[in-house]
């Protein structure tokens, strides 16, 4: 979905838009159906048409059932925004949000129309995953590392999901109401990546809490950081592990002097014995009381 500003900019985004599906399918565009607005009856539009040999099928005036296919899934996505909307209490100015949210989910849920399966899977030819989808406008809380005293999260709102990006749209609000739209600060590039960052952010609040309790005389041993990616840990251990690493920020390696200098110590744990997804995934009953177990907190023995 393109989200526009104007209708001018119908023709830049119909450019952009052949160009992505050409590219994904390696198929040519051959026949364009629309209605007669000048969005798309123009010099412009119908010069690159003929350019790229795209035959053109106009409705006739007021008479949208000639394209009903487009037309029912404008007014699908229409009551779907405007359910979001009233159902979330946002104001008619988050309408991109809800229009781009509603898109998402659309595409991941089953069709009759493609034998109940989802257009997501007809597109790339895998099940889609539904496990990160969460409620459009439920209270979301982004990590932030400030001051050592300031808060770790500052809390937002759900606004969807952002394209290209394994994350999610979060308005944070302040003291005055809602602020501004900030997504990820860091965007990984692949999963192994994303598990060292990750890992990298837990050494340095360790290394924060190792000079804290050494300095009241609570804590003068080694912090041991677990990891359950198998790849993360061989890039810690080894500043040559692959070339394609390459790409990651030079501020992240310094993990790899702590290491190699006895300050952390960096292990792996397997994904059973892992109680860090109770916090980050679904679980079943039996795993949350594992996960608990694990973490010594309350008698599920």
């Amino acid at each position: 979905m393109y989200l526009l500003k104007s209708k001018d900019q119908a023709f830049e985004s119909f450019k952009a838009w052949k160009r992505l599906v050409e590219n994904q399918t390696s198929k040519k565009l051959k026949i364009l159906r629309t209605d007669n607005g000048l969005e798309f009856c123009n010099e412009n539009f119908n010069k690159f048409c003929e350019e790229h040999g795209i035959v053109r099928h106009r409705t006739v005036r007021h008479t949208p059932q000639q394209n009903g296919v487009a037309e029912r899934m404008n007014r699908t996505i229409l009551d779907k925004v405007r359910c979001l909307l009233i159902g979330s209490g946002l104001s008619q100015n988050f309408w991109g949000e809800a229009a781009a949210t509603t898109a998402y989910l659309i595409n991941r849920s089953p069709s009759t129309a493609i034998s109940l399966k989802t257009p997501e899977e007809i597109w790339t030819g895998r099940p889609s995953s539904l496990n990160h989808l969460r409620v459009f406008r439920c209270a979301t809380y982004a990590h932030q590392t400030k001051d050592k005293l300031e808060p770790r999260s500052l809390q937002g709102v759900f606004l969807g999901y952002p394209l290209g990006v394994k994350g999610y749209r979060v308005w944070l609000r302040d003291q005055t109401g809602f602020k501004k739209s900030q997504l990820q600060s860091v965007v990984a590039l692949s999963t192994t990546e994303a598990e060292y960052i990750a890992v990298t952010e837990a050494i340095k609040e360790a290394i924060w809490l190792q000079g804290l309790l050494g300095e009241i005389n609570i804590f003068g041993g080694k912090a041991v950081i677990y990891t359950d990616s198998q790849s993360a840990l061989h890039l810690v251990k080894n500043p040559i592990f692959h070339e394609r690493t390459k790409h990651i920020e030079v501020k992240y390696p310094f993990i790899r002097d702590q290491v190699s200098n006895g300050v952390v110590q960096v292990e792996k744990v397997s994904t059973d014995d892992n109680p860090a997804d109770m916090g980050t995934k679904i679980v079943s009953y039996s795993k949350f009381k594992h996960c608990l177990n694990l973490l010594k907190i309350g008698d599920y023995g």
